[in-house]
């Protein structure tokens, strides 16, 4: 198979348009530690944003429509809580595959943006 073909760069294309979703690995990230209510959630991704450079907290109308998102693709699943009068969050099986296809990606971005903000010269990413 050609690795390049249509397909295969169309859905990459869409791989990459959902992790562009502003919260979205934030809030994987925190999934993936606990299953959490609404606003625990909330608490834990503005932490978890904060303390990143130039990261500010997510607006809880962005948090809800990325938790859309993500339970949509099925990343998530929610269910109501009627003991808290609050919606509960739980990563699935398919955002933990997410979490491990995405961390390739995480260690060759720290190696690649750590010889700069432009990644290195073009020589230096060749090898040449």
């Amino acid at each position: 198979m050609d690795m390049y073909d249509a397909k295969f760069v169309e859905d990459v294309n869409k791989a990459l348009a959902l992790l562009e979703t502003p919260g979205l690995l934030d809030i994987i990230e925190e999934l993936d530690a606990a299953t959490l209510h609404f606003a625990d959630l909330a608490t834990a991704v503005d932490a978890a944003r904060s303390a990143r450079p130039g990261r500010g907290p997510l607006s809880k109308q962005r948090l809800l429509e990325t938790l859309q998102i993500m339970e949509s693709t099925g990343l998530i699943t929610s269910h109501m809580d009627p003991s808290a009068r609050s919606r509960s969050y739980a990563i699935t099986e398919h955002g933990r595959e997410l979490i491990a296809a995405t961390q390739p990606l995480v260690e060759w971005a720290e190696e690649y943006f750590q010889k700069g903000s432009d990644g290195g010269t073009t020589e230096s990413r060749s090898g040449k």
